[in-house]
Order: structure tokens, then sequence, then C-alpha cells
């Protein structure tokens, strides 16, 4: 059997602890390199040739989906039998434990963990029935050339160890980064659990609350017909010519109320502090312009 790694020598805290090594480490994965990377294809090809299925989940299957950031781990989900075999085959598949019970191997080369989860089990921290590891061959996909959780199901998984009673905060920010950075829609919820559907929701709302509008209401001569020629509208309403022309460049948008007054528009903050624009709110009575 395979000796275990020492502390020292394990990739998490050697990474760590010297930070060259780190900070080539960290280049090296932005661009799908390095030591991480190298044990998941080595490994997974591993459990290929053997017929073992195996998906990747956690920090990878992220960064496979277009949310990129760094990892020291490498997390799979397996089956029973092939976390069984696994065990049992330790030195064949080129892995060693950090002690006798542990679930997860390192690799005996790179030093990298490999953290296993098995399919049919609760998810990570959470107890709830319904609310189980997938099997590696209903929730895969091919990214690149290696089996990566689908999107729902690894969203999924990490709102139900968000809704454990453990503190696992960084998987919600983890749905709330995914959304954002993904532009995910809302619709997704429809096509998860139920257990997790108003925890997307909710996240999903919160990150899609429309930003605050700046207005400046025009004292404009009679009721505006149209704003096809929003710098001569402008001018009549005060503005010179070099003025109406700054303004429309800068990104201001013209827009009419029901009564058929015009007010200038933006949500960008800096440009409302410089044409002197308020809070859409702050107009209670905008009409009476």
């Amino acid at each position: 059997m395979s000796e275990p790694i020492s502390k020292e020598q394990r990739f998490e805290i050697a990474a760590v602890k010297d930070f060259d090594f780190g900070a080539r480490e960290c280049d090296l994965h932005f661009g799908g390199k390095g030591k991480v990377w190298g044990t998941a294809r080595r490994f997974i090809e591993a459990l290929r040739e053997r017929e073992i299925d195996s998906v990747l989940v956690g920090d990878l299957s992220m960064f496979l989906h277009g949310y990129r950031r760094v990892t020291s781990i490498v997390e799979l989900i397996v089956n029973r039998e092939g976390l069984a075999y696994i065990h049992q085959h330790l030195e064949e598949l080129g892995v060693c434990k950090d002690f006798p019970a542990a679930t997860s191997v390192r690799d005996s080369l790179t030093h990298v963990k490999i953290r296993l989860h098995f399919a049919g089990t609760p998810r990570p921290g959470n107890s709830h029935p319904h609310l189980i590891i997938p099997e590696p061959s209903d929730c895969s996909t091919l990214v690149e050339g290696l089996p990566v959780i689908s999107l729902i199901p690894m969203i999924e998984l990490r709102l139900a160890m968000g809704l454990a009673e453990n503190n696992y905060e960084r998987e919600c920010i983890d749905v709330v980064e995914l959304i954002r950075v993904l532009r995910l829609p809302r619709d997704f919820a429809d096509r998860m659990h139920q257990l997790v559907q108003p925890k997307y929701i909710s996240y999903w709302t919160e990150l899609n609350v429309p930003p605050p509008k700046y207005i400046r209401p025009l004292r404009s001569p009679g009721c505006l017909e149209s704003l096809d020629a929003p710098e001569a509208l402008l001018q009549k309403c005060g503005f010179s010519a070099e003025q109406s022309t700054e303004m429309i460049h800068a990104g201001l948008v013209l827009e009419r109320r029901a009564s058929g007054k015009a007010m200038l528009t933006t949500i960008d903050y800096d440009l409302a502090e410089k044409y002197d624009m308020h809070l859409e709110d702050e107009h209670f009575r905008i009409d009476d312009y």
C-alpha cells in the first residue's frame, strides 16, 4: 500500500507556504494546466480505462462552466462500486490515503487531494431523503474532454448544501456568482428540485433588481409628439447646441411621459452627478414640470 503523504508535502499546504510555487500554480491553473488539472485528467482517465463512471464537481466544474477561480483539490462523484474499487486498488491508480479511514484519496505524484462523493447518498450537509447525490451517468456532460456535472444539478447540489444547518455560506455565494457571471435565467428554477427552487429564485431576484434611475425633468414648451430629434428638442428646452450634443453623446436618454412632457434619464451615477439629475423616486410630481 502507498505510504501517506506528510502534511508538509500536501499540495494545498505547500501552495500556501511557498509563495512562488503557489503563484506559478495559480497562473497555470487559469490556463487549464498545473498540478490540479493534471491530477483530474490523469485520475479520470485511469477510472475510464477501468470502466468506472465519474464526474467532476466542485470548483473545477464551476471553472469549466465559465465561473473561473483557483482551487487546490479535485472533487468527483463516483458510485459505490467505483468507490470500493478505488479503495481496493490505491497503488494501481497512483493514489494513497491521508489516514486509513479516509474516504478521499491523494495523488501520489502531485500530492493533490481527490475528494470523492458517492452517488445515492445525501448531499453534503443535508440529510433530506430527496436531496441525494446523483449517479455520474445521470448528470454528466462533456466539457473540454472531461466529464463534468451539468449546470442545473451542480446548482442544486450547492443550494442543498446551503439549506443545511452547517456552515455552507460559500456554496450559497457560489450560486449567486454563477447567476451573475453566467447571466442565468429565472426559469432555471423550473427544472430544479422543488426544495431548492425558492432559494434559487430568491438569489435571482436579488441580483436582478432594476438599477436606480436618475432623471432630470425638462421644462419643455408644450407637449412633445416625438423624440426623433433629441438635440433639437434639448435646444428648445433652453440648452445650447453644444450642451445638447454633449449630453446625448454622453449617453443620456430622452423619454416622454404619458402627459407628453419630456425628461432626461440615465442609470449611470457619474452622469447623474455631472448633469444635476436625481433619483426618479425623489420626483413625486414629475408631471408638474
